[in-house]
Order: structure tokens, then C-alpha cells, then sequence
């Protein structure tokens, strides 16, 4: 038997409902990380830290040494002189997103703000002095200001993932990307 109505390819297809959320996302924190939690998430995030700074960095490859490291670790300067694109968009969004994945690990905001100034702090000492000599103002700007940043973002994120409009949904997921992972642990059935 044959249905009498004619579906549209549209009509096969389900569209989710305005109800499509399967989880409630919340700032939750686990009181307990092992050291070895800890350390493996400080771990991916130095990898991507050196894969991003080869991404961005790739005109400097041919003066990167370990006796370059050697020199400008131990020439911390007050202000690097990078253009404000970096000392002040590229570095707190940066800070930003450390902050929103470690809270999305589930650390406490303090946690998440100390694991956040010590992923900056790997980054400026064991990375950035491949090429430069680490900076101070790498160092508060990125972590301080972007932990800043960063909980400001976790409230709208935490807002529009709870929506029921779908592209509020897709916002929440934009502006905190951690949320698109199976680690995030801030949603609950």
C-alpha cells in the first residue's frame, strides 16, 4: 500500500525540533585532576602551542636553534614590541581559550586561571624563545586579561548552549570551541 500524499524530499528528511539540545551545559568543576591528568593536558597544550607557532612563525624557522633558546631565555624584556595585533587581540583571545578549555576540563576558575598563566608561561620560556626573548607583558596580558576575557565568554557560551534557537546553539559552540569536544565535561544529561 502506497501513501496518497506526496513527500518532499524535505519531509524525509527530519529537521531537528525546536528542543534539540541533548545536554544542559553548566560551569561545573571537578574538585579532583591526577598529576597525570594535569600534565597531559598541559602536554596537548604545549603541542599545539608549537604546531600554531610553526603555523605562524614558518618566515623564522631558518634562526631557530637550541642555542637561540639558550641565548633569550635568559633575556626576559619588559615589552616585546610586537604590533598591538598580537599583544592585545591575538594574546587575550589566546589566554581566552586556555582559559574556556580547562574550565571545560571541569578546574575550578582559579585552576583553570593558574594551569592558563602556566600554558602561557611554557609557551613564552620554551617555545617563543626559539625566535625572541620571552616578554613580561606576554606574560600578565596573556593569562591575566585572557582568564578575564575568558570568564566573561564562559557566561555567554554556558547562555547560548542552553538555548533552545538553534544558532544561538552554534554561537555558544563558536565562541567556546572546547564545547565541541567529547572531554568537555560542563554538560550533564
Amino acid at each position: 500500500a502506497q501513501s496518497t500524499d506526496k513527500e518532499t524530499f524535505t519531509d524525509k528528511i527530519k529537521i531537528r525540533s525546536p528542543n534539540f539540545k541533548r545536554y544542559e551545559y553548566v560551569p561545573y568543576i571537578r574538585y579532583h585532576h591526577s598529576a597525570f591528568e594535569i600534565a597531559g593536558d598541559l602536554t596537548m597544550i604545549y603541542g599545539i602551542a608549537w604546531g600554531m607557532y610553526l603555523a605562524t612563525q614558518y618566515y623564522r624557522i631558518d634562526s631557530m636553534s637550541f642555542d637561540s633558546m639558550g641565548t633569550n631565555m635568559g633575556k626576559i624584556r619588559v615589552w616585546d614590541g610586537d604590533q598591538v595585533l598580537w599583544n592585545f587581540i591575538i594574546h587575550p583571545l589566546s589566554g581566552s581559550q586556555l582559559y574556556l578549555y580547562y574550565r571545560g576540563r571541569a578546574y575550578s576558575p582559579f585552576y583553570s586561571f593558574a594551569l592558563t598563566f602556566t600554558s602561557s608561561a611554557l609557551f613564552e620560556f620554551f617555545i617563543e624563545t626559539a625566535t625572541e626573548s620571552p616578554s613580561l607583558n606576554d606574560l600578565i596580558i596573556t593569562p591575566v586579561i585572557g582568564s578575564s576575557i575568558g570568564v566573561f565568554l564562559e557566561q555567554i557560551a554556558i547562555r547560548l548552549l542552553n538555548s533552545d534557537q538553534q544558532w544561538q546553539h552554534v554561537l555558544g559552540r563558536i565562541i567556546h570551541p572546547s564545547s565541541n569536544f567529547y572531554w568537555f565535561e560542563n554538560k550533564i544529561n
